[in-house]
């Protein structure tokens, strides 16, 4: 053994570790692996080829479905280290998919363990410069822990401040956690810290600023902030920046991270939803939701983070979609389910610009699809998942702004399912919010027997 461990020098450690990194940097996968797995084999008798691998996991060197093993294995091995349990708390960020940030806390008790590993440390008298290093790992995995664990990544977060207060980067992470948690004036006070000790120039900074701005309503702040960024924008509705933007999507999210708590602490339903987007981080809810357990529905305005999830191909077009952050404002819509028949595609959604104000009947059979994940992350393509042709009977969603009475809407839509002699439509909960209850009655029948077809 003490021969095999003279082979494995430090140097060969590195040598071994600089092949790994460049393969992966140039999307080498397999070839980063086969280096990788030289480091693996060694790892439990040679410290210098765990912490190399701290180093690739760190940097996102080893493919997502293997990095979970690879730490769990370095953490039976080293829970007494504390240079490679701080190397591992620091690489939660790649352990965890941080893309979607509604997730649910991981799953796996290794990271746990990890974290209440590091507090140990941290706990029992280090120096200043490994109390900071641990702190920072306390940080980092305890926020990914989810909601039960705030209090010990909010005081992690603090202590690194009272010992390095002059770094505006430590600041910017505090803020970071805060607009995480829907903290936002506290994220907004954070992060413009950091801008005045020196992040003023930094993306990461004043994205951050603009969005906790945005969500704490201070429009003034956002504003300045996005029109620093070279951003066309002004002052609009709901006392907040507005500028032209093409519409984006958003993930949303029933119980969205910064909207939740320790005692339920996942996102429940999900849907991707179209916005009209106002400002790099905020709009209005352009389709109608299928999940209504979601909470969301048309007209309402959402708060979205600045790094989307992933795109999605629209004919020529690439759209972001974003992860949901909080909901700012209820817009009051109403919202009554429908039931339909149509002779051709899209004759009952193109009745909506006959409609009054900008109510809109949203036809979930031809706008919404289910897919899978693969599908989802790789855009609009991917394996089929039902047939879009052909769609006679339509369900969906009528929606209507709180200007406009049952009465009134009721009405407008009698008159233009009546020019419309191959379109028949129900909508019987809008009948009944009218005072029609024998006519409610009647399509409630009628629209069980079409969406039963």
């Amino acid at each position: 053994m003490s021969l095999f461990r003279r082979e494995w020098t430090k140097e060969r450690v590195a040598r071994v570790l600089r092949r790994a990194l460049g393969h992966a940097e140039r999307n080498n996968g397999d070839l980063a692996w086969k280096w990788t797995q030289q480091l693996l084999r060694v790892h439990r008798t040679v410290p210098e080829a765990a912490q190399g691998l701290c180093l690739l996991l760190v940097e996102g060197a080893i493919s997502r479905e293997r990095r979970l093993e690879v730490a769990s294995q370095l953490f039976e091995a080293y829970s007494d280290h504390r240079q490679i349990v701080v190397g591992l708390a620091l690489a939660a960020e790649q352990l965890h998919d941080i893309r979607y940030l509604n997730a649910a806390p991981p799953a796996d008790s290794m990271f746990t363990r990890l974290a209440s590993r590091v507090r140990e440390m941290a706990s029992t008298g280090a120096d200043r410069d490994d109390e900071l290093e641990l702190q920072h790992g306390l940080a980092t995995v305890a926020r990914f822990l989810g909601r039960g664990w705030d209090a010990v990544a909010e005081r992690a977060y603090q202590r690194i401040i009272e010992l390095s207060p002059a770094r505006w980067e430590v600041h910017y992470d505090l803020g970071l956690f805060y607009k995480t948690r829907g903290r936002f004036a506290e994220g907004q006070a954070a992060n413009q810290r950091a801008w005045d000790l020196g992040g003023s120039e930094d993306e990461s900074v004043q994205w951050n600023l603009g969005i906790c701005a945005t969500g704490a309503g201070d429009g003034e702040v956002a504003l300045r902030v996005w029109k620093a960024l070279g951003q066309h924008i002004e002052m609009g509705r709901f006392g907040l920046p507005q500028g032209g933007y093409p519409s984006t999507k958003v993930r949303l999210a029933q119980r969205p991270l910064a909207e939740r708590g320790a005692e339920n602490d996942e996102p429940g339903r999900e849907e991707s939803i179209w916005i009209e987007r106002l400002s790099p981080c905020h709009g209005v809810v352009r389709s109608a939701l299928y999940y209504d357990e979601i909470g969301v529905d048309y007209g309402d305005v959402v708060l979205f983070d600045g790094a989307p999830i992933t795109e999605q191909q629209y004919g020529d077009r690439k759209v972001d979609v974003f992860p949901h952050l909080a909901t700012l404002v209820r817009s009051g819509y109403r919202v009554f389910r429908f039931a339909g028949t149509q002779r051709h595609d899209a004759q009952i959604t193109k009745l909506s610009m006959e409609l009054p104000a900008d109510a809109v009947l949203y036809s979930h059979t031809e706008q919404m699809r289910i897919v899978c994940t693969q599908c989802w992350e790789g855009g609009a393509g991917g394996h089929e998942h039902g047939s879009n042709s052909d769609h006679k009977v339509v369900t969906g969603k009528l929606c209507s702004p709180p200007s406009v009475s049952e009465q009134e809407l009721l009405q407008s839509l009698d008159r233009v399912v009546g020019a419309a002699p191959d379109v028949k439509l129900f909508v019987p909960e809008l009948a009944q919010a009218a005072g029609l209850e024998e006519r409610a009655e009647i399509e409630r029948r009628r629209m069980t027997m079409i969406e039963g077809s």
